[in-house]
């Protein structure tokens, strides 16, 4: 897939659904949050 088709396909999915349609949403993101805890990441 080139640049230009990928970049066509996202901008479609953010256009067409909502945050919590896509696949990844995470009502509450415990591991994503767990994860940056863990390495003690500055703001």
């Amino acid at each position: 897939m080139d640049v230009l088709t990928r970049k066509n396909h996202w901008e479609k999915i953010y256009a067409e659904k909502s945050l919590s349609e896509v696949s990844w949403y995470q009502p509450i993101p415990e591991p994503s949050l767990g994860w940056i805890s863990e390495l003690n990441i500055a703001k």
